[in-house]
């Protein structure tokens, strides 16, 4: 019984740790963006959240994860379409593995 509510402790600091560092970072890096992009960013930033936490609310945990790991690929093609962004045979065969882990074969 011990053991497990050490784990959880453990897992608990862990996850606080991972939030602040995030936080910490996002907030150095935006020391460096100008404002209406910022505002930009914030607007764009709070609306996906507020999104996912509703597609969260309304859908099985399971759509739910398959709609995230959609994203990534979705936001290569984006990239590639409007910013003409090259990707290396690495990084796609890194997305179709990502891609099919998601997948159920059920």
């Amino acid at each position: 019984m011990e053991e497990g509510k050490k784990s959880s402790t453990m897992s608990d600091v862990g996850a606080w740790a991972m939030n602040v560092v995030s936080s910490v970072g996002i907030i150095m890096a935006n020391k460096h963006v100008p404002l209406w992009e910022l505002l930009w960013f914030s607007i764009v930033a709070n609306t996906s959240i507020a999104g996912m936490n509703l597609s969260l609310m309304l859908n099985s945990v399971g759509f739910y994860q398959i709609s995230k790991l959609s994203m990534i690929p979705v936001v290569c093609v984006m990239e590639w379409i409007l910013h003409s962004k090259h990707y290396s045979r690495e990084v796609k065969m890194a997305v179709v593995v990502v891609v099919c882990d998601g997948v159920d074969p059920s």
